[in-house]
């Protein structure tokens, strides 16, 4: 306002004395917070939303601690900020946003509903005014349940598909392991008992073998003959 400008710049002037030192105090913290404000606008521009963000999140917080905003402007602009946490995939921040925001509207549609009786265009405008920033919030809602649905049915299908891949990579394992331990089991019963001085054992078949191998040489021995 008018007002609120030739304040300020009687401030830059060095002329404050007629004001209080809670009044100056007041005055600085709504121009820190208008400047938030205009910086949101300027990375919003340059393409740093995470920049901007952040800096209209600093704003939507400060205005609403200090109680000076205007309600519908509040709730529609942080409706706005959830669907930027929904492209990161922050649903916590994005709820908590649109809580707010359905909040602060809830509060305006019950004082419109209880000041009925102002003037009809006046009254008309408002409830039009309030009616859509509802249906943007809701919409924004939409969105975000939307969202929120197929994340998961996303993760789901994650989920089903490492289920199915485990057991066969558990299974195999246990073949391996399986495999590996017999091999170490035949090749320990192969060995001789070294410690024990123990030769090592004969197969039965190699035994009944070489006793046939034996009996064939002594059938094929001729004997010699004595020339007299």
């Amino acid at each position: 306002s008018k007002q609120w400008y030739q304040r300020r710049v009687a401030i830059t002037a060095g002329m404050d004395e007629e004001f209080s030192s809670e009044e100056r105090n007041v005055m600085f913290e709504k121009l820190y917070t208008n400047t938030l404000f205009y910086l949101a606008q300027v990375y919003g521009v340059n393409g740093d939303n995470k920049q901007a963000a952040a800096h209209c999140h600093i704003t939507l917080q400060r205005q609403l601690e200090s109680d000076d905003f205007d309600p519908l402007d509040w709730s529609l602009n942080c409706a706005t900020l959830s669907q930027y946490y929904l492209t990161l995939g922050n649903y916590r921040s994005a709820r908590h946003t649109l809580s707010s925001a359905s909040s602060v509207i809830s509060t305006v549609e019950e004082a419109g509903s209880d000041g009925e009786e102002e003037g009809e265009g006046e009254g008309e405008s408002k409830k039009e005014k309030i009616k859509k920033t509802r249906a943007d919030i809701e919409r924004c809602w939409v969105k975000y349940c939307v969202n929120l649905m197929k994340e998961s049915v996303t993760n789901k299908e994650e989920s089903d598909v490492s289920d199915k891949v485990n057991p066969i990579t558990e299974v195999k394992n246990t073949f391996d392991e399986e495999e590996k331990e017999a091999a170490e089991k035949t090749e320990e019963e192969a060995k001789p008992d070294l410690e024990q001085g123990n030769p090592p054992e004969k197969d039965d078949g190699q035994e009944e073998k070489q006793e046939s191998d034996d009996e064939e040489k002594k059938k094929k021995k001729v004997p010699t003959a004595t020339l007299r």
